[in-house]
């Protein structure tokens, strides 16, 4: 019980990167299992799996604004309907490859919030600090 309310407390307190991030990582993780699960025949295991993975992919999708972002989340969206797609596909036909797929893209999203989260981390030089290496560089190419 103890555990549970440190996970929740520690959730609570991560930003919006990082809660995707983690998300993320949950679905990557179902998948992983669901593979398993497909490989050693446990079908039941394999369907909670990927009940779990679509749950995460779902809620994604749910929380995107289409208008306030654009064509990135027009994209995003359509990301998760293909990975939803490859879940649902992959199950009903026991096809691995089709849920390597999805995972591999829940895969490639995550590096890319990963390297978000880590612009984000890195801090911002002062406007003064930029012109003045900014002019020291066109001056080494002057010389």
């Amino acid at each position: 019980m103890r555990a549970h309310i440190y996970a929740e407390n520690d959730i609570l307190h991560q930003t919006g990167v990082e809660l995707v991030c983690l998300l993320y990582s949950e679905a990557i993780a179902r998948v992983s299992r669901a593979l398993d699960n497909l490989e050693t025949g446990q079908s039941q295991e394999r369907g909670v799996a990927i009940g779990g993975a679509m749950a995460i992919v779902v809620e994604l999708q749910g929380s995107l604004d289409e208008a306030a972002g654009g064509q990135i989340a027009k994209d995003l969206a359509r990301l998760y309907d293909y990975i939803q797609d490859r879940l649902i596909t992959g199950h009903a036909e026991r096809n691995a490859e089709l849920l390597v797929d999805a995972r591999n893209v829940l895969q490639t999203l995550l590096e890319g919030w990963h390297d978000c989260r880590a612009a984000l981390d890195e801090p911002a030089q002062e406007p003064a600090e930029e012109l003045a290496a900014a002019g020291s560089n066109r001056r080494a190419w002057t010389l």
